[in-house]
């Protein structure tokens, strides 16, 4: 992508020789942040398409199915929805669940199930993640990760800094003995599923009334297995509007 790029700047510097050039890259990505009531419009109606699918995963499941075979039909149902998967769909099965960028592939069924999809309408997107948890232990560690979820959502409206944010959910994961996430807390959505805002401890921007953000808290043990939970949300003047529930 870089080499493309410093090729077509040759070009056009050859083309106009007296012209002068700016990068405006970094101003698109902030104008990017902030969503219009035309835009939130319509990544409401991706992430409704998401929530829906999200409420028919549990029936996807069986003995001997596969990872690519749930992939399969998330991407089959969001095609029925008139949208398409705003990223390769994430399917993993046990262990696999660990990995958070796992490719899925021919693992038959075993618990947890970490689904991870976004649906791409009108060419905006959005991002959820949804896991499906069955021993004990799986699900004492659900519970810690829906909570560091809800502390998000609790501090989140305009004027909070995102740093702060992550910050918080990461000293909660570790007082309940677990390791701060090796992975941003969210990021932005919109023309791409990460649209250039990430929710991390280093980064002291402010959240601004209508961002939208995709929170996704998360814990691995690895070679074990992982649970995340993701949901997108609306930032408002005094809190947030979850738009994936």
């Amino acid at each position: 992508m870089e080499k493309d790029l410093h090729t077509r700047n040759k070009c056009l510097k050859k083309l106009f020789p007296k012209a002068n050039f700016f990068d405006v890259g970094e101003a698109i990505a902030k104008a990017r942040m902030i969503k219009d009531k035309a835009e939130i419009k319509i990544i409401r109606k991706a992430c409704k398409i998401s929530a829906k699918i999200a409420e028919r995963l549990s029936s996807l499941f069986g003995s001997n199915v596969k990872e690519c075979d749930v992939k399969a039909e998330i991407d089959y149902m969001m095609e029925k929805e008139n949208a398409s998967p705003s990223f390769d769909t994430i399917v993993a099965f046990g262990e696999n669940s660990s990995k958070p960028h796992h490719k899925s592939g021919e693992k038959k069924f075993a618990m947890p199930v970490l689904c991870d999809f976004g649906a791409s309408y009108k060419n905006y997107c959005s991002d959820v993640t949804r896991t499906f948890v069955s021993k004990k232990k799986q699900k004492e560690v659900y519970e810690i990760v829906e909570e560091g979820q809800f502390i998000a959502f609790d501090m989140m409206k305009e004027g909070v800094k995102a740093g702060d944010v992550a910050k918080c959910v990461n000293n909660f994961f570790m007082k309940k003995g677990f390791k701060k996430m090796f992975h941003s807390l969210g990021h932005s959505i919109g023309l791409s599923p990460h649209d250039g805002f990430s929710i991390n401890e280093k980064n002291n921007e402010m959240l601004k009334e209508n961002m939208i953000l995709a929170i996704e808290p998360a814990i691995y043990l690895k070679n074990e297995w992982g649970i995340r939970i993701e949901d997108d949300v609306l930032v408002k003047k005094n809190g947030i509007e979850i738009l994936t529930k």
